[in-house]
């Protein structure tokens, strides 16, 4: 069901407001068919008109607490039919009416700030203002903190002995004074070892422990990893995809109970007697009743979780406890934390650099020097192993674009040189300048391989990546083209492809853009003879070429007459372009 379908049953301003936000239907509809059907589902429920009806807002409320759009993490078509249903209601709101509604009050408001909701709403749909800096505080309360009662104090509420009063009273005085200055007397007597300096115990905070180990940028050797031995493993009592093992780590408290969802991906008979990987700082969490204290460590297909998963072995000979890390003096000296704070993310900073080599080598590649280091295995026994794999390394660093092979389609060709790369298609004929030290390499299934002759220098390494983004824009441009739309957004904006006067004269194609984007003058553009325009409407200019830096340069230089401001959502806007609006200075 398309857009315009979703909309027939509904209010014919709000369907106009709808499809003049997603430029009918083109934008905002959702990525994926998922997101689509549930976009539609959305606007299907606004139309019934109950979600929207005065007694069913308190219910609408809720439902929004915890979201900041109706359908996935970005505006959608639903978002604007939402906003266009309660518009009428909240414009007759007083401030008590919509101090009572903080979620929706805070849902409409965002929604009406978006730029392209403010351009397509018109005089139908003029902006509300609200009170918000005298809105009542929401008033959260929260259960307190439950305390533990300490056996001494127990002691003293019991009933005492039958004594004479004049003995009975003045006990409790006496006996508490001497335990305050004992309890002082040995504060100020740690003070001293604990801090650095002889004032450190009168300053406050002066008896803090030392900085973590875990402040910094995180690096792989916060993890502690070591080699690990399934013992047994059964399915988990109240979860279908989960397992639970019993792991043998090399510890003498014995195994560890370790809780994975692996049960989707591997048979119970492969995770049987298997040596791994495990993540053994990690906090203990529980999982479905049962508290696991590790993680396995497991490798994922290029093509997601459903291509494979599959456990990361160490190598034969390896035993329970054996630690892993990765190549470097920096990590391989270096000590695992005691935990990971699980509010720093640390696990969670390093994991996207995990990859897996061709040579089926487990590897970590740091963000900042994109510079790779294979995992390595300590034993008693041996003092260091490479762990995963017995493929000698080249060199430490790669460029992770650059190694990406180039597919070559049949109606391409390609022409090296020392100097230049010539790549001919059905669009036409380009030419890369390439570097002394690039190398191509064509290979007989049509890809072609790009590498530099020392990757440890950081301009090759950096070149290497560049080079293949472009030759590889290059055979799509010779193939299929580039092209990009752009939107003029304003009251009064419009553009149109006409003949230049001037001809060829110029070194231009012969036409020109006329434009009108709220100067006083119009505004000519000549269209360059490598670039294609059409202009389908008034307020859309599509352009087209087989480069794509060319492309872009020319887009900008258009965007350039008139940036989009973040007052009104103004301006001209290069694809998918969105804007932040900012509140209007008051006075």
């Amino acid at each position: 069901m398309s857009l315009q379908a979703a909309l027939a049953n509904s209010d014919p301003k709000v369907a106009q407001l709808v499809l003049a936000a997603t430029r009918e239907g083109q934008v905002l509809v959702g990525e994926g068919d998922n997101l689509k059907k549930e976009v539609e589902e959305w606007i299907s429920k606004i139309n019934n008109g109950k979600l929207v009806e005065e007694a069913n807002l308190k219910e609408l409320d809720s439902l929004l607490v915890p979201k900041t759009y109706l359908a996935g993490s970005v505006l959608t078509a639903a978002d604007v039919a939402l906003y266009g249903a309660l518009h009428p209601i909240y414009s007759k709101f007083s401030p008590a009416q919509y101090y009572a509604l903080p979620s929706v009050t805070r849902y409409f408001n965002h929604i009406q700030s978006n730029a392209s909701v403010r351009s397509a709403s018109g005089d139908d749909f003029p902006e509300l203002h609200f009170d918000l800096e005298n809105a009542p505080k929401v008033e959260r309360t929260t259960e307190p903190p439950k305390r533990k009662e300490k056996a001494p104090a127990a002691e003293k509420t019991a009933t005492p002995p039958a004594e004479s009063k004049a003995d009975a009273t003045p006990a409790p005085e006496k006996s508490e004074k001497p335990q305050k200055k004992e309890k002082k007397e040995k504060k100020k007597e740690a003070a001293p070892e604990a801090g650095s300096t002889k004032d450190a115990g009168n300053k406050k905070g002066g008896n803090k422990a030392p900085a973590a180990a875990d402040d910094g940028e995180p690096v792989p050797s916060m993890i502690d990893l070591r080699v690990g031995h399934i013992v047994d493993v059964i399915k988990h009592p109240d979860a279908d995809g989960l397992y639970v093992e019993q792991i043998d780590l090399g510890e003498e408290t014995g195994p560890r109970t370790v809780v994975s969802g692996l049960v989707n991906y591997i048979p119970i008979e492969q995770m049987r007697d298997k040596y791994l990987v495990a993540v053994c700082n990690l906090k203990p969490a529980n999982m479905r009743g049962v508290k696991s204290f590790a993680m396995v460590l497991c490798a994922t297909s290029k093509d997601g979780k459903e291509g494979g998963i599959e456990l990361i072995q160490p190598p034969a000979g390896s035993k329970p406890g054996d630690r892993v890390y990765f190549e470097g003096e920096e990590y391989e000296n270096a000590t695992p934390l005691p935990q990971l704070n699980p509010k720093k993310k640390i696990f969670e900073a390093i994991q996207p650099g995990f990859i897996t080599l061709d040579s089926k080598e487990a590897a970590w590649v740091n963000p900042t020097t994109n510079q790779l280091s294979s995992m390595i295995i300590r034993s008693p026994a041996v003092q260091s192993i490479r762990s995963f794999s017995t493929t000698a390394r080249v060199c430490k660093t790669i460029s992770i674009i650059g190694r990406e092979p180039i597919k070559i389609p049949p109606s391409v060709q390609i022409t090296t040189s020392p100097t230049n790369v010539t790549v001919s298609g059905p669009l036409g004929l380009t030419s890369i300048p390439l570097k002394p030290y690039m190398k191509l390499e064509m290979s007989p299934q049509s890809t072609l391989s790009v590498s530099v002759e020392t990757p440890k220098e950081k301009e090759q390494r950096q070149m290497w990546g560049t080079t293949r983004t472009l030759i590889s824009n290059a055979v799509i441009g010779m193939t299929e083209g580039f092209s990009v739309p752009l939107y003029l957004v304003g009251v009064g904006y419009k553009a149109a492809l006409e003949n230049d006067p001037r001809g060829t004269s110029g070194g231009g194609s012969g036409q020109r853009l006329f434009l009108k984007l709220g100067h006083s003058h119009p505004i000519y553009v000549p269209v360059p003879p490598h670039i294609k325009v059409e202009v389908p409407t008034p307020t859309k200019i599509v352009l087209s070429c087989t480069d794509k830096q060319l492309l872009g340069l020319f887009a900008a230089k258009i965007r350039e007459f008139r940036k989009p401001e973040p007052y009104k959502g103004k301006g001209v806007f290069i694809g998918n372009e969105t804007i932040r609006i900012k509140s209007v200075k008051k006075k």
